[in-house]
């Protein structure tokens, strides 16, 4: 539910950007779940600044894609997630947080 939760967080994230079309194609994690987490912790800080410092919009793009594929690498080769697992965890999430939206939680 955590990773779910985190996913919708860089969905949103991607939306705000205009990306909507984003290659899940490379793995970009590394050898343990640790570095991976580090890694990816790295990649937040730098989209972060990229977009501070209104760098290239190629740059912020190509970070934000190597970011998602790092969480999603993450996900199913450290967490040992399926995909379709996520996927459907992540539309149940999202009626509950819908259902929550509508009564104010």
């Amino acid at each position: 539910e955590e990773y779910v939760d985190c996913l919708h967080f860089l969905l949103s994230i991607g939306n705000t950007l205009g990306y909507r079309n984003i290659i899940v194609n490379s793995d970009y994690t590394k050898k343990s779940t640790i570095k991976t987490f580090i890694y990816l912790n790295g990649k937040i800080t730098a989209l972060t600044v990229d977009l501070d410092v209104n760098n290239d919009k190629r740059h912020i793009y190509d970070n934000y894609e190597e970011m998602f594929n790092m969480f999603v690498g993450l996900g199913e080769k450290h967490l040992g997630f399926k995909w379709s697992d996520v996927v459907d965890a992540y539309f149940k999430k999202n009626e509950v947080n819908y259902e929550r939206q509508k009564v104010g939680y």
